[in-house]
């Protein structure tokens, strides 16, 4: 297409036009502006192989952090870029372009290397994880327990319990339990009716 068999001429003229490279697979593949369809973290995946509006992962990290009301844990990088991003985030927080701060039992989150902006991820982070705490401690395990295998004997059976249907049958074993308590196992859990 480009006429020519020499990577040096290649090159030369790839860089006369825009083209993106890969953050992932060492910025080895390559796409032109016009074909991706990034997505609200400005990303794409094409069989894999990552791409970001940003261009590079190191440029993409503190973005992708800066973006986030919370500032972002390890953990939750991967779900989003597919890829370890430990190495880059260590060299990013030693350049100063990404600041981090260790929350016991749950690890370094990581925050904008603005301090404006990271005193606000931080305090809301900790209010999140503080109405997290509060729904956990407002719910009484035994309660969670027989919840769960409720839900778990009555699936063998039928589609999914709703809170109403959980709560007349949990009381009916003699386990009290509210609806709106309920409602809270199945958002910790993630459970949702299905439609049938």
């Amino acid at each position: 297409t480009l006429g020519t068999r020499s990577p040096t001429t290649l090159f030369r003229r790839l860089g006369e036009i825009e083209y993106l490279t890969s953050f992932t697979h060492a910025r080895r593949f390559y796409t032109l502006p016009h074909i991706p369809s990034f997505d609200a973290f400005g990303l794409w995946f094409y069989q894999g192989i990552g791409f970001s509006r940003h261009g590079t992962l190191k440029a993409t990290l503190p973005a992708l952090v800066s973006a986030s009301d919370l500032g972002l844990f390890y953990r939750e990088f991967k779900p989003i870029v597919h890829i370890p991003v430990y190495p880059t985030l260590l060299t990013l927080t030693a350049e100063k372009l990404l600041m981090r701060e260790y929350i016991p039992g749950r690890g370094l989150l990581y925050l904008s290397a603005d301090e404006a902006t990271a005193k606000t991820q931080l305090e809301n982070r900790r209010l999140a994880l503080a109405r997290e705490k509060a729904l956990r401690e407002e719910l009484p395990a035994t309660l969670v327990i027989e919840s769960l295998l409720e839900i778990i004997a009555s699936s063998q059976m039928r589609p999914l319990l709703s809170p109403q249907e959980l709560a007349s049958r949990l009381v009916l074993r003699g386990v009290p339990a509210t609806v709106e308590q309920l409602e809270q196992v199945f958002e910790r859990f993630g459970l949702k009716k299905k439609r049938t």
